[in-house]
């Protein structure tokens, strides 16, 4: 007898949805029509996936699966790996995911499902690069033997929903401004930066450090490091130089946290004049606000899902399960 359980479908899409600097993603059923239901209009946050091997290395969680995927038969575990693809610029921790059988589709006949269906649960922590993927270790997915005859779930197929839990930094953004400007060459110039957090807690503060760059090119494809300051309690840091060189000077500043609760940030670009001849109606054109982006406001959820089929049948074994 065989019996197979195939996986179709794709990619799970799933969006943010945050209480403090928790997010939370779900998914539901659709064939690769994800349903938007972010209130900002945000895209996802990131996407979850999942592949089914034939054996796993070891005891669950399994550090690695191998074998061909997605055959299950009465008794025998497999072994599933959640891949989480992270589309935001800041770092991600999962700690958990979990699938169910989703229920607007019909439910798996009374002994393929309920107890006798294992599904795939991660509990733990999964640190997800920004812009980049991670995965979690191998998971067990088992249709277990009833002991009763198994044929009605020959050929089901099985629609997954996946929901889980992770956190996220805090945004944080960075002003930047430079004074006097214009300034004669050679004259001190003092820079001003300034890091808020988006956070319920008003009287909370970014801490960790503010570095200053001079561009060495108008574009900043090349920079300079003129200093890093600690923020003080307010959020500012200051920096004061009498070295810039004549002409246009670009500059800005990064703001890296002391904690992972908060994001880090970089300000908008200024432009200081030097000289001793300057224009006075000189227009600063700040350039590109590359703020990072806002994870404690997405809410909603994309939905997709993952399906299984079952099927059994063969010369040697024409049952499902080991009653006949």
């Amino acid at each position: 007898m065989t019996m197979g359980m195939w996986r179709r479908g794709g990619v799970i899409t799933v969006a943010l949805a945050v209480v403090a600097v928790a997010l939370s993603l779900s998914a539901a059923s659709a064939f690769g029509h994800p349903r938007p239901h972010d209130r900002h209009g945000d895209s996802p946050a990131f996407t979850i996936s999942s592949v089914v091997y034939a054996t796993a290395s070891g005891s669950f969680p399994a550090a690695t699966c191998s074998g061909p995927g997605a055959l299950l038969y009465p008794g025998l575990t497999r072994c599933l790996i959640f891949t989480v693809q992270n589309l935001r610029h800041h770092q991600i921790t999962v700690t958990q995911i979990t699938a169910a059988l989703d229920p607007a589709y019909p439910s798996p006949p009374p002994e393929c499902a309920g107890g006798y269906l294992q599904l795939p649960t991660f509990t733990g922590t999964l640190v997800v690069p920004a812009m980049s993927a991670a995965s979690t270790p191998g998971e067990p997915l088992t249709l277990k033997d009833s002991g009763t005859n198994q044929d009605a779930c020959e050929n089901f197929l099985y629609h997954f929903t996946y929901s889980g839990t992770a956190s996220a930094p805090t945004r944080t953004d960075l002003d930047l401004s430079a004074t006097p400007d214009p300034a004669g060459l050679g004259a001190a110039v003092t820079l001003n930066a300034h890091v808020t957090g988006d956070s319920h807690d008003a009287s909370a503060t970014p801490q960790g450090t503010i570095a200053f760059y001079l561009c060495t090119v108008p574009t900043c494809t090349g920079t300079t490091k003129l200093s890093s300051v600690l923020v003080d309690e307010t959020g500012s840091a200051t920096y004061a130089t009498s070295t810039l060189p004549e002409g246009e000077n670009h500059l800005f500043a990064v703001f890296t946290p002391l904690l992972g609760t908060w994001a880090g940030a970089q300000s908008q670009t200024v432009v200081e004049v030097v000289g001793s001849v300057v224009d006075h109606d000189h227009d600063h054109g700040d350039h590109d606000d590359s703020r990072s982006p806002d994870l404690t406001r997405d809410h909603g959820h994309h939905p997709h899902h993952d399906s299984f089929t079952l099927s059994c049948g063969s010369s040697s074994r024409p049952h499902c399960g080991t009653g006949r």
